[in-house]
Order: structure tokens, then sequence, then C-alpha cells
């Protein structure tokens, strides 16, 4: 778990070496776009999307140049199936210890161990 206003560093991805010597050489700027999406620990979701572009010398590292929020549309289930209830991917174990199945069946119950 990370605190509130906490920072983690690690390794999203890595290029291979002769491919950021390539990116290096090249004449015109390299950027990244991703999202970002987690559940704090008070289980909310969130989810954000980054802009990184690579600086060359003198700082030879990628740079984050935006951010925001996603979109409704980014986190939305398309075409959901009305027979199935769908849960918070943050709901914690407490919450999925009644799974729903289609609307036909009962509803499962998953015993504690």
């Amino acid at each position: 778990m990370i605190g509130g206003n906490s920072l983690y560093a690690g390794a999203l991805w890595e290029l291979p070496t002769e491919r950021m010597i390539q990116l290096q050489n090249w004449n015109r700027p390299f950027a990244v776009r991703g999202t970002f999406e987690y559940c704090d620990s008070f289980h909310n979701y969130a989810c954000r999307n980054f802009d990184l572009m690579y600086r060359r010398a003198p700082y030879n590292r990628f740079m984050l140049i935006g951010e925001d929020e996603c979109s409704g549309v980014q986190t939305a289930v398309l075409n959901p199936d009305t027979d199935l209830e769908y849960l918070s991917p943050c709901d914690t174990g407490v919450e999925r210890e009644e799974i729903q199945v289609p609307k036909a069946f009962k509803k499962l119950v998953i015993p504690k161990h």
C-alpha cells in the first residue's frame, strides 16, 4: 500500500538500449501517452492519463508534459450485459464474497475459508 500524497517509483516498461540509441539520433521528438489506473487505500478508483516526452541532452530522460483525469467514456462499460451486475474494480474481498450470476439463477454465495 502507498499512503495518500505519496509517490511510487517503478519501472512501467523498458526500451531496449538499441532502441534508445536510435531514438536519441532521431531528429523528431519522442512522446508517449498512457493511462494509469489504481485503487487507493479507501477503495476509491482513480484513472489518470499522462504524456511523457523524451528530452535529449542535457537531460537524456523522459519528462512529464501533461496529465489529466480519464473521461467517463474511458472508464464506462460499453454495451453492458443486463443479465450481469458489474462490481467496482476497487471492491474489497468483503464486497466480493457474494457473486451475482445471471438473473435466471439464484444468488451464489462463496463460503469463507
